[in-house]
């Protein structure tokens, strides 16, 4: 049996327990106790460390961190981890972040939103927002995945008026309208889920 396949059987009925103590023995240092990107080393990142308390992540985004690491930052793949503790550990960031989905945008507010991110986003994150565009080989941090990985309203306008350190992804507040910054966000929350190759609408689990 491959190791994707009991890792997904694990997560079946994932151990929180054995899932949060694996959390503070191998993240907590970066990514702090309680998952908000602010742990004792944090500061001395960058990139920083990812916040799991502002956004939901799929399942198989986080087996993925967990297995290859994330390029450009401090991220390092997890090979050790049994199944079981891979699983226990997914379900355990899961737990940290929004429980429920944003609710779903006007249709004009999604196409707005739409194409302002095709203009100004797409180079970098993809026609799809999958972070699959043609500049995404050419950045340190590869370019965020929205269809897996869901941000708060507050963390997109975070990144949007700040940038994020260390990354490419440089403040854009001062270029888009309310309007549009509204639009954005709720097209990168709506995309979440979304099966790039069919098209198919996006989950509503996490």
């Amino acid at each position: 049996m491959s190791p994707l396949l009991v890792t997904m059987l694990a997560l079946a009925a994932p151990d929180l327990a054995r899932g949060k103590a694996l959390f503070a023995e191998r993240c907590a240092v970066c990514h702090g106790e309680t998952g908000a990107g602010d742990g004792t080393v944090a500061a001395s990142l960058s990139p920083p460390p990812a916040d799991f308390t502002r956004a939901r992540f799929s399942t198989d985004r986080l087996l993925h961190v967990l297995r290859e690491g994330v390029p450009g930052t401090a991220m390092p793949a997890q090979p050790g981890l049994a199944p079981a503790d891979r699983a226990a550990l997914i379900a355990w960031v899961q737990s940290l972040g929004p429980k429920a989905a944003p609710p779903k945008a006007p249709a004009p507010v999604l196409a707005l939103g739409e194409n302002v991110f095709s203009i100004r986003c797409s180079a970098c994150h993809g026609t799809f927002a999958d972070g699959s565009g043609p500049s995404a080989s050419r950045v340190g941090r590869p370019p965020t995945d929205f269809t897996r990985k869901q941000p708060t309203k507050e963390r997109i306008v975070d990144v949007l008026t700040h940038g994020i350190r260390g990354t490419a992804m440089t403040p854009m507040r001062r270029l888009l309208s309310d309007a549009e910054l509204d639009g954005v966000v709720a097209y990168l929350q709506s995309v979440y889920g979304r099966n790039v190759a069919t098209g198919a609408a996006a989950e509503s689990g996490p």
